[in-house]
């Protein structure tokens, strides 16, 4: 995002170049009509006030004095968080919580190192939880039915009316 930086600047070079802008300035607006020519009043009266406080400054502080100016525009990197984002991630468990604060927005994310143990857990990468990702064989297994006493339910009807 473009940003205009704030640089030092003698007093005396500063008010040099206001006073060739309320002249130019000037020049321009004696032809127009008053109505068009209001706009450049009111520039006019903003630049003759900065003018009146540079003079000032040179006055207190002599000729070396500096003032601060905007100086060239420069690309700086701004971190922009968008909220429904942010809430909508929380709500799917993307994150754990989130919270203003005095000093913006508090984000508290799931530990990653947790996640990444449990899931090897999970598929067994360690050596002591293999054991439950393994298969166990069922082999020779035999059935038994035994009906031994009274039959629960005589026909169908009997189960559903239970």
């Amino acid at each position: 995002m473009p940003v205009r930086q704030r640089v030092a600047a003698y007093a005396n070079v500063v008010l040099a170049q206001v006073k060739e802008e309320i002249e130019l300035i000037g020049e321009k607006i004696r032809p127009l009509p008053k109505k068009e020519a209001a706009a450049f009043r009111a520039m006019l009266t903003k630049l003759r006030k900065r003018e009146m406080e540079l003079e000032l400054e040179v006055l207190r502080f002599g000729p070396d004095a500096m003032v601060y100016v905007e100086g060239p525009l420069v690309l700086q990197d701004r971190a922009e968080l968008d909220l429904v984002a942010l809430a909508q991630a929380q709500e799917l468990g993307l994150i754990k919580s989130w919270k203003p604060t005095e000093f913006g927005i508090a984000v508290e994310l799931y530990d990653s190192a947790a996640a990444l143990r449990d899931m090897g857990r999970i598929r067994g990468v360690f050596e002591k939880d293999n054991t439950q990702a393994a298969t166990v064989p069922v082999l020779n297994t035999k059935v038994e039915i035994i009906t031994t006493g009274p039959p629960l339910a005589r026909s169908e009807k009997e189960v559903d009316d239970v």
